[in-house]
């Protein structure tokens, strides 16, 4: 029987967390390390926080987005080529809590995906399906 990982919740943190050593960046890069290596990732974003669909990244090769401002140079050049999941983002739900869910080949990797993940897993070969929020609606 195949074992599934327990849902985490881990926050990206400072995006200046990519390039300077912290006590976070030393735990994600730790936790990589200590939990089973996951087939597939998936990502809810707060970064992705869309109001009428819900958004799915169904493309096979997402690309990284550097989707914050006022930086230093090298955070923008910072790339996460992992794969995307097409085939398991056509098998999620065409609708959550009534909210349709939209299939999108060209969403690529916010950086509330590529800064955890790049951390715990920088060999970048696992795949991921990232999923939008949608702050106007209620948790339930």
């Amino acid at each position: 029987m195949q074992q599934h990982q327990k849902p985490l919740f881990i926050s990206h943190g400072s995006p200046m967390m990519a390039v300077e050593n912290s006590n976070t960046s030393c735990f994600l890069q730790r936790l990589g390390q200590k939990i089973p290596i996951p087939t597939v990732v998936i990502v809810f974003s707060a970064h992705l926080d869309v109001i009428d669909d819900i958004v799915i990244t169904a493309g096979e090769r997402p690309i990284t987005i550097h989707d914050l401002y006022g930086f230093p140079d090298e955070l923008y050049q910072i790339r996460y080529p992992a794969p995307g999941a097409p085939v398991l983002a056509k098998k999620l739900p065409t609708h959550v809590a009534g909210i349709k869910v939209y299939l999108s080949p060209t969403q690529d990797w916010d950086h509330d995906v590529w800064i955890p993940l790049r951390l715990m897993y920088p060999q970048t070969n696992i795949p991921i399906v990232q999923l939008s929020i949608n702050t106007l609606v209620s948790a339930a």
